[in-house]
């Protein structure tokens, strides 16, 4: 898919699971987004994560990540008190 703006999601854990995943997809049949990095520091979720959305760069370095990706909007769904450092 080479339409919509870029996506990348910090964390992959429970809140992305069950606020972020189904409005994610949604949002990718529309064409409007198309999720381009998956970011996480537990393996497992990584992995499951790219199931979810093939394609994307996936890992624990968000710095690595996103300056290859070309990201237009972050979700940080990461653990609350994390969120002022992944910002």
């Amino acid at each position: 898919m080479d339409s919509g703006i870029k996506v990348a999601v910090i964390g992959c854990g429970a809140a992305f699971e069950h606020l972020y995943l189904k409005p994610l997809q949604r949002a990718i049949r529309q064409n409007w987004i198309q999720v381009v990095a998956l970011i996480d520091s537990n393996e497992l979720r990584q992995e499951k994560a790219q199931d979810m959305f093939a394609g994307a760069s996936v890992g624990a370095d968000s710095g690595a990540i996103l300056s290859n990706a070309n990201v237009g909007l972050t979700i940080i769904a990461s653990p609350p008190p994390l969120h002022l450092e992944h910002a």
